[in-house]
């Protein structure tokens, strides 16, 4: 390939060579990596000749040979004509933006977020394939630092990642850090722990009483835990099944001041301290 460098950087003594309009402060002619190589010039039929005669002599002396299956031609801003001598003379046909150069699409202009979705579907490959490992915590937050967001920092280097797709990202991360699922999901730890930990012999009664809520839970259906009155459906799961008494409108309907109502309850229920109460 260093050969080929060379030969190309003799193109701009050639009168009727013109560089891309992007390339000239540059003196820019390709771009190569590994078996990957990017040529550019102004699309005019003589430059693109000139061009492609240099990449010729560096073939013929290196025996190595360009599949033309996988080689394609971009525009911009060159007619009909000039588009079919130049496709006649090279036998490439033409490809559209973006296209991907070292795993990163490339286009002219930012990329949208449906443009994004390989970096996506990349991670989302990589998180698919640690769901059947048995990793802890740690574990799986070591994989999404030193792998996931690896990937991250590569694609970062060439681009400004749009905001939803940050986003996404780390709502699959979070998705498999809490939950070991590839899909997006809103089940946190606290729910696994919730789920499977026992109440301790030195635990309080409010502590009893919050962990014996698990049993309601599994009562209420899903369509009414994802409401909003999750914790009015708990309450009234736990409530007991009590009878009803006939002073409970007299007690909770009651505009008086608290202290009257407090002592109607004690009056109902027969421990308020009266004249004749005193004297037993």
């Amino acid at each position: 390939m260093e050969y080929l460098s060379r030969n190309l950087k003799t193109l701009k003594h050639e009168k009727a060579f013109h560089y891309h309009p992007m390339c000239s402060r540059l003196d820019l002619t390709h771009l190569s990596f590994a078996y990957d190589l990017l040529l550019f010039a102004r699309g005019d039929v003589a430059s693109v000749t000139l061009l492609h005669d240099r990449f010729n002599i560096f073939l013929a002396v290196s025996g190595l040979k360009a599949n033309l299956a996988k080689s394609f031609i971009y525009y911009g801003g060159v007619s009909l004509e000039v588009k079919h001598d130049i496709q006649q003379k090279l036998g490439c046909s033409q490809g559209s933006l973006p296209f991907r150069y070292l795993g990163i699409p490339l286009d002219t202009k930012n990329l949208s977020v449906m443009q994004w979705q390989p970096l996506v579907d990349k991670i989302m490959a990589r998180i698919s394939s640690w769901t059947s490992k048995k990793l802890s915590y740690a574990g799986k937050i070591q994989l999404v630092q030193h792998v996931i967001f690896g990937i991250q920092a590569y694609w970062v280097q060439i681009f400004i990642i749009p905001a939803k797709v940050v986003k996404a990202i780390d709502a699959y991360c979070r998705s498999y850090v809490w939950s070991r699922e590839n899909i997006i999901t809103k089940k946190a730890l606290v729910d696994q722990v919730f789920a499977t930990i026992g109440a301790p012999k030195q635990a309080s009664w409010m502590v009893r009483k919050i962990l014996g809520a698990r049993g309601n839970l599994d009562v209420i259906s899903n369509r009414q835990i994802h409401q909003r009155n999750v914790i009015k459906q708990v309450y009234l799961q736990m409530l007991e099944k009590l009878a009803k008494v006939s002073w409970k409108g007299l007690m909770y309907q009651n505009q008086a001041q608290p202290k009257a109502i407090f002592s109607i309850w004690l009056q109902v229920q027969g421990r308020l301290l009266i004249a004749d109460r005193l004297k037993n």
